[in-house]
């Protein structure tokens, strides 16, 4: 004859099921946070990170052109070696973050349009140097002639670093399901409609304001030695 189960043991097996229950979503809750803390990690590492590197290169980048302006616009030797104070550490800032960029995890496209920036910016690079000669051989209407034309050449630099840190970005986004670039994003607009700038992006103004500094200091006739400790540091 079956025996029949009493109220304690049903009581009993219940809660067994019910803790064996609890334990397998307990494993699967940690095995998923796992999994997602090691995403959020590798994101960081490769994605986070490189983009401080480029944050790092577009800035020092602005700065290396804002000195090169200034230099052509200088009207004594004594200026131009004063606006080129600290353009070689900015020079070796740039290399060693843009080769600590590198140094990351890149796709074959990221691959692709660092080789286009690389060439634009060395280009670019050869230009300036000609500038910085003229302007220290006191050819200084020619080298300021020279660094206005070399604007267009200096826009395209920037347009190749923006895809550079246009698609390292986007894989950021995509590796944590696009909360950082959300954030970002949102950051953006909330600083649009307080009428401010955000963070890290007031360089881009030196674009445009350098060459009205300069040529207000060519048109006026100037003669004040230029400080490195003003705009540019």
């Amino acid at each position: 004859m079956q025996r029949k189960l009493t109220v304690g043991m049903r009581l009993g097996l219940l809660v067994g099921v019910l803790v064996a229950m609890m334990a397998g979503i307990g494993y699967a809750g940690m095995r998923g946070m796992e999994f997602s803390n090691a995403r959020l990690k590798a994101t960081y590492e490769d994605r986070t990170v490189a983009l401080i590197y480029l944050g790092k290169v577009n800035e020092y980048m602005l700065r290396t052109r804002h000195r090169m302006v200034m230099t052509a616009a200088a009207s004594s030797l004594a200026e131009v070696e004063a606006a080129q104070q600290g353009d070689a550490s900015h020079q070796e800032l740039i290399r060693k973050n843009w080769n600590a960029y590198m140094g990351t995890s890149l796709t074959q496209e990221e691959q692709q349009l660092a080789a286009q920036y690389t060439v634009a910016w060395n280009g670019w690079q050869d230009v300036r140097g000609a500038i910085i000669q003229k302007a220290r051989a006191g050819k200084h209407r020619e080298a300021l002639e020279d660094a206005r034309a070399a604007d267009v050449q200096f826009r395209s630099v920037l347009a190749a670093m923006g895809k550079v840190v246009e698609i390292a970005g986007a894989g950021g986004a995509r590796g944590i399901r696009g909360g950082h670039g959300a954030n970002r994003g949102h950051h953006a607009h909330q600083c649009h409609a307080a009428g401010q700038r955000p963070a890290g992006w007031h360089l881009a103004v030196d674009v445009d304001d350098t060459w009205a500094v300069a040529t207000a200091r060519w048109r006026a006739g100037l003669r004040r030695p230029y400080r490195a400790g003003g705009r540019a540091r």
